[in-house]
């Protein structure tokens, strides 16, 4: 996955937001800045836990499959996510109206 939060190593952070960030920080193709921190990581169980301690700094995070593909994007407090075509309308018949009018179709 790809993330980006808004916070950095001079931030004040403290106990677990601190570890956290620290964590992150170990990964090969993470960057902490000053004020942000961006980079790739790989999807386990610790990194989505390190992740949700900085939800509150997270401004971006993308999901990739294994060939690449983004299938999950969370941006400016949005998710949007891919589905395969044929559960779209599966997915639908559980949602109101107006939430399944958002659903965008691409292709």
């Amino acid at each position: 996955m790809s993330v980006r939060l808004g916070v950095g190593r001079r931030m004040d952070l403290l106990g677990p937001r601190r570890e956290a960030l620290e964590a992150l920080s170990g990964h090969d193709d993470v960057t902490v800045a000053a004020d942000h921190t961006v980079g790739t990581l790989a999807l386990t169980a610790e990194t989505f836990a390190d992740l949700a301690e900085l939800f509150a700094d997270l401004d971006r995070a993308i999901v990739f499959d294994p060939d690449g593909v983004a299938i999950a994007d969370w941006r400016d407090g949005s998710l949007r996510f891919a589905l395969p075509a044929e559960v779209v309308g599966t997915v639908g018949e559980g949602l109101d109206d107006a939430v399944v009018d958002r659903i965008e179709q691409l292709g």
